[in-house]
């Protein structure tokens, strides 16, 4: 400290800073248009990249098989709205815009198993707002957004963005399982080795 000067309080060191790599999307050529109406189901087939996902109040999005897709623009997902990954599904995920989940709407993982549900946010400034009605089971690599999780949901996985905050009591679970996903793994772009506390 300078000469005449106090400091007051608790002193310790900064954390250290982390640099986050940057996640790039499959090189899919040409856009097949948007995902938009109330109940749709997409197969393995469908992987591809899109402009946007907009699912109507009490539309279902669901995902047969193992999907791959690329979103250049938003996801919206209405009033009772969800992306329901089925029990014998996974979804890989890549969008550059925002994802808006509006009142009982968000993710539905029924596997349960959070790398089955993989989110990776490609935009330099992204926001995230999650109304869940049922729990969360995803892994989220999303370095420049703000993500926000309403409804006292549980999140189950790995959650890896600029700010998250969970409303009204929801609690964050981290899957030990992600320990063992391999770099080669074909559904995982990194490897969670370590957990802290910032």
């Amino acid at each position: 400290a300078h000469s005449g000067a106090d400091i007051n309080g608790d002193i310790f060191m900064l954390p250290p800073y982390y640099s986050l790599p940057p996640i790039s999307p499959p090189d899919y050529t040409a856009s097949q248009g948007s995902i938009s109406g109330k109940n749709i189901t997409l197969h393995s087939s469908d992987s591809g990249k899109y402009s946007k996902i907009s699912i109507s109040n009490n539309g279902t999005l669901s995902i047969n098989g193992d999907l791959i897709l690329y979103i250049t623009g938003d996801i919206e997902l209405k009033n009772n709205a969800e992306i329901e990954v089925k029990n014998n599904a996974t979804l890989t995920l890549y969008f550059d815009g925002d994802i808006e989940a509006k009142n009982s709407s968000g993710f539905n993982n029924k596997t349960e198993i959070p790398a089955n549900l993989l989110i990776y946010g490609t935009g330099d400034s992204q926001e995230i707002k999650l109304k869940n009605s049922a729990d969360l089971y995803a892994v989220i690599y999303a370095p420049h957004a703000d993500m926000t999780v309403h409804n006292s949901v549980d999140a189950y996985g790995s959650f890896i963005v600029s700010d998250m905050e969970l409303k009204n009591s929801g609690t964050i679970y981290y899957d030990k399982a992600l320990k063992q996903v391999s770099e080669d793994d074909e559904l995982a772009r990194f490897m969670v080795t370590r957990w802290e506390e910032l």
